[in-house]
């Protein structure tokens, strides 16, 4: 019985190395592919790549892992040199994990008969994509492609909207289009007119539902525009057009839906609320207009505590603006304590009705104040928060 013991402890004894001898095999076949790897890399000056193996004995199973916040060529050179190293079977590419944070951003730039498209994308089809349709839709010019990859795009309709954005800028002298995020913005000049006006109107119509567009375009004076005088150059939409369209777009976001806070408080009831979400992207597509931020409470009673009430949660709704991208500049928060009522105390769900949150859009940056000294014109403001100054 102790010889067959000693026998089946030996024989452990003699696995045991056998094993160790393979993880110290498989170890050096590691070390070796990654040290040839970079070698190579490096002879075919391809940098900043990282690679890593998981090597077995088999061949098949040694598989290069390429990373790196490189372009998507660079990364194609790389996987077309280490797959040469022998002993490498295969060289995949894996999506850089340290890129993933907001926003998520794409741009196509032109200028002087040259595109370029940078930013991310998320997948290789849709690079070729993209560049396929910008060689369509720039014939003749020179496509440049320093795109990275990228997963998850904020919406699934990422690739319409960046393929819109070409088709729109392509109508431009000079500009570039970009989404960072679902904000996109198309800015550019043109000498004609009509092409500045379509695609304003090519821009806004044409991009899914969730992008918010942001067109800034401009008519520039072919002749005035090597002084580069701004003073020469003639917007194509003034801004009272801008307002009527900005306004719209916030009337839209606010049909029918609320903002609402914790009775009696100024905490908002929806920490990230989508409806705020959407209003800070309009306000940020619409750059050039102010955004009067109101509010009307019915609890308290008392006037004085009303109004105390009211201008916190005003600036508690300007800050949450800011937090999301809003210039401080572009926001006016107001108060209107519990002066302008819709209903009567009497009627059917007074205190909801009356209880509210009202958005302005105005081109005039002092509105708060004009409205304040004429407040039969737009009952609205009663007070300029701090912020606004």
């Amino acid at each position: 019985m102790g010889q067959f013991i000693r026998f089946l402890i030996g024989l452990a004894a003699v696995a045991m190395l056998g094993l160790t001898a393979l993880l110290v095999h498989q170890d050096q076949i590691t070390a070796r592919l990654t040290e040839d790897s970079i070698r190579a890399l490096r002879e075919a000056q391809v940098a900043d790549v990282e690679v890593s193996f998981i090597a077995k004995d088999a061949p098949r199973d040694r598989v290069a892992r390429l990373s790196g916040d490189l372009p998507q060529a660079v990364l194609d050179r790389a996987k077309t040199v280490v797959e040469a190293v022998p002993g490498v079977a295969k060289a995949v590419i894996v999506p850089t994990k340290a890129i993933e944070q907001k926003p998520y951003y794409w741009v196509a730039k032109y200028q002087d008969g040259t595109l370029t498209l940078d930013g991310t994308v998320p997948d290789t089809p849709t690079r070729d994509r993209l560049i396929a349709r910008a060689r369509t839709l720039f014939p003749g010019k020179t496509v440049n492609d320093i795109m990275k990859l990228r997963e998850k795009p904020p919406s699934a309709n990422w690739t319409n909207a960046a393929e819109r954005s070409l088709e729109e800028l392509a109508k431009l002298d000079s500009g570039y289009a970009e989404l960072s995020d679902t904000i996109a913005t198309l800015n550019g000049t043109t000498a004609q007119p009509v092409a500045a006006l379509q695609a304003s109107r090519g821009f806004r119509s044409g991009l899914p539902e969730d992008f918010l567009p942001r067109p800034l375009l401009e008519v520039v004076d072919p002749n005035a525009a090597a002084s580069d005088d701004p003073s020469k150059r003639t917007p194509s939409f003034s801004a009272a057009d801008q307002v009527i369209q900005c306004q719209k777009r916030l009337d839209a976001i606010m049909s029918g839906q609320r903002i609402d806070f914790l009775p009696g408080t100024a905490t908002l009831a929806v920490q990230k609320d989508p409806l705020l979400e959407a209003v800070a992207g309009m306000a940020v597509g619409c750059p050039s207009v102010v955004l009067l931020v109101a509010t009307h409470v019915t609890q308290p009673r008392d006037a004085e505590a009303a109004q105390k009430l009211s201008m916190q949660r005003a600036r508690i709704l300007a800050e949450y603006l800011v937090q999301r991208g809003v210039p401080p500049r572009q926001i006016r928060a107001v108060g209107y304590g519990n002066s302008q009522p819709l209903v009567g105390q009497s009627a059917a769900n007074a205190d909801r009705i009356n209880e509210r949150v009202q958005f302005l859009v105005s081109a005039n940056p002092n509105a708060a104040a004009v409205i304040r000294q004429q407040p039969q014109t737009n009952p609205i403001v009663q007070q300029s928060d701090p912020l606004s100054k």
